[in-house]
């Protein structure tokens, strides 16, 4: 085909605005008492688990929901660190895994802040239990970021925290510079046990590779005693939410945020 699925999404919705994030929200504080809240919720409940839907993840669930999941490979082969395209990175077999992530994931962040998302939510059937969690409204959606902002060195305060990631030894390196430890003061934990677990391949192949980044990630978790669990790994970190219920911990799924990317 000429056109794939994702790129048909655009065909009849409002153009972007000047920023994919759209507006900036204006109420700080709505944002700040939700991040709170979900620091409680991962402190109360463990386990538990964070997801937060991207506009590839609801393309592929749309795509499957449509049965036009054959026409969401386009440019699944192609290799850009700039640019992105119109495939997750993996093949047509993963469906119902990632229908089932994002419906029994405890928390669900339905990033609405994020063009085109707000125009696409409506077409997705996703029948969530109602004693789980998501953000309340579009002013506190894409809530990793303020949950860094303000959270993330309290809650990881005397914590074995686990980071996974493509960019997980870059990260590693960077904690061991002087003036980035200085820079980070007011946001890095001090009194953290932090380990760093680079994804197998540096997260290429991911269609073969995700049930073996499966069990290296559990064997990362056993091995180091971790509390939490940070993973970034596209969307392909998702399919480990369940995998989270079973070792009794909590997963961010949106770590990049906290590299600077």
């Amino acid at each position: 085909m000429e056109k794939g699925f994702y790129k048909s999404l655009f065909e009849d919705i409002p153009p972007p605005p000047p920023s994919a994030l759209g507006f900036k929200p204006s109420n700080l504080s709505a944002r700040q008492a939700e991040a709170h809240r979900l620091s409680q919720l991962m402190s109360e409940k463990k386990p538990f688990c964070f997801l937060r839907m991207g506009d590839m993840d609801l393309a592929y669930l749309l795509a499957a929901q449509e049965g036009k999941l054959s026409e969401y490979q386009e440019d699944e082969n192609r290799v850009s660190g700039t640019l992105h395209y119109g495939s997750p990175g993996i093949g047509l077999n993963y469906a119902t895994r990632l229908q089932n992530a994002f419906t029994y994931g405890d928390y669900v962040d339905f990033h609405e802040r994020l063009y085109p998302m707000e125009h696409w939510l409506p077409r997705l059937n996703l029948l969530r239990p109602e004693h789980l969690y998501r953000n309340p409204n579009w002013e506190t959606s894409y809530l990793s970021l303020t949950w860094l902002e303000y959270e993330f060195k309290q809650y990881c305060e005397g914590c074995r925290v686990g980071i996974a990631g493509a960019e997980a030894r870059l990260l590693e390196l960077l904690t061991k510079e002087p003036s980035w430890q200085e820079a980070a003061k007011p946001f890095w934990p001090s009194q953290a046990e932090v380990y760093f677990h680079q994804i197998r391949e540096d997260g290429r192949n991911l269609d073969r590779n995700l049930d073996l980044i499966k069990e290296d990630l559990v064997q990362f978790i056993q091995h180091n005693q971790l509390d939490t669990l940070f993973l970034s790994l596209g969307v392909g970190q998702k399919f480990f939410a369940m995998n989270s219920q079973e070792n009794r911990i909590f997963v961010l799924l949106t770590l990049a945020q906290c590299c600077g990317h």
